[in-house]
C-alpha cells in the first residue's frame, strides 16, 4: 500500500504540489503546481502510461524536447527511475523505481478527488471489518472459557482418585 502521507512532503519539496484552503469545500486541499503537471506529462510519456487525469488537456503547452531532458536527468537524480540492460531489446531502458512509480502515483491521488474519496471510503470499511473481527474473537474466546471447566474442579478430582488408590 502506498504511503500518500509521507509522499506528500516529497512533492511539496518538489513543487509539485501546494497547498491551499478550498473555500468552496471549507477545508484544507491539495492543487498541482505547473512544475507538478509538467513531471506527470513527463512521467507519463516517458513510461507510456495512460493520463486518465487528462493532465494533457489541463496543460496546452506542449513540453520542449530541451525540457524534456532536464525532467528525465531530475528524474535520474532523485532516483524515480532506474538505469537498467533491456536484454529483449537489447538496449538500456529506464523504468520507474518503486519510490518514483509510488511518489507519481500519490502525485496523481492528489489532484483527483474521487481517488480521494474512494480510498477514504476503503479505509473506513477496513476499520469497521477489523473492529467486527476483533469483536468476534473476544466473544469467542469468553464462550470458550464459559464451556470449558474450571481448572480447580480438574485438580480437585485426580487428587482424590489418588488418595482412593493409596487406602
Amino acid at each position: 500500500m502506498i504511503d500518500h502521507q509521507k509522499n506528500l512532503l516529497i512533492l511539496e519539496n518538489l513543487d509539485y504540489i501546494k497547498n491551499y484552503y478550498d473555500v468552496d469545500e471549507n477545508k484544507k486541499s491539495y492543487s498541482v503546481t505547473e512544475t507538478g503537471i509538467k513531471a506527470l506529462i513527463a512521467w507519463n510519456k516517458l513510461h507510456g502510461f495512460e493520463d486518465k487525469l487528462g493532465v494533457n488537456m489541463a496543460y496546452p503547452e506542449p513540453i520542449s524536447d530541451s525540457e524534456m531532458s532536464l525532467i528525465f536527468s531530475q528524474f535520474q537524480k532523485n532516483k524515480f527511475i532506474t538505469k537498467i540492460w533491456n536484454a529483449k531489446l537489447q538496449t538500456e531502458d529506464h523504468p520507474p523505481s518503486v519510490d518514483g512509480f509510488e511518489l507519481f502515483e500519490s502525485l496523481k491521488y492528489f489532484i483527483d478527488n474521487k481517488l480521494q474519496k474512494n480510498l477514504a471510503r476503503k479505509e473506513t470499511a477496513k476499520q469497521v471489518l477489523s473492529a467486527m473481527m476483533k469483536g468476534l474473537v473476544t466473544v469467542t474466546k469468553k464462550m470458550a472459557e464459559s464451556s470449558a471447566p474450571a481448572e480447580s474442579d480438574k485438580k480437585r478430582k485426580r487428587k482424590r482418585k489418588q488418595r482412593g488408590r493409596q487406602q
